[in-house]
């Protein structure tokens, strides 16, 4: 049953030690997160193999398209979501629905498009 689990502290430290060799990206939000898990000392080996693996697939496909960790980005373009956008207009804010003015049709807060114009 021990086997199962692995200290909060020893995967922070591993987590840590690998930022250092991936200097390019701030693992300290991943890390000050994991110590933050409350109360129980200790997380599942499988929860922290998942976050490894998870790591692992999101370095890999960013290799894929030429760029490495805490690299710009040039090629994205800001949305403003569906909540911040001037053409929204929220009818149920206990489930975050709205419609949207410009697309006439039902959006969620989280919703964004590439049409969006921020609210002043």
């Amino acid at each position: 049953m021990v086997d199962e689990y692995i200290r909060k502290q020893d995967a922070a430290d591993v987590i840590a030690n690998t930022a250092k060799i991936v200097a390019s990206f701030n693992y300290q939000y991943a890390i000050d997160a994991l110590l933050a898990l409350a109360p129980a000392d200790v997380v599942p080996v499988s929860a922290y193999k998942q976050v490894m693996w998870e790591r692992d697939i999101a370095v890999e496909q960013l290799k894929q398209i030429g760029k490495g960790l805490g690299e710009v980005m040039d090629d994205v373009v800001p949305v403003v979501f569906c909540k911040d956008c001037k053409f929204y207009t929220s009818m149920r804010p206990d489930i975050k629905i709205g419609i949207c003015d410009l697309n006439v049709h039902h959006m969620g807060d989280d919703g964004f498009c590439s049409e969006g114009e921020r609210r002043t």
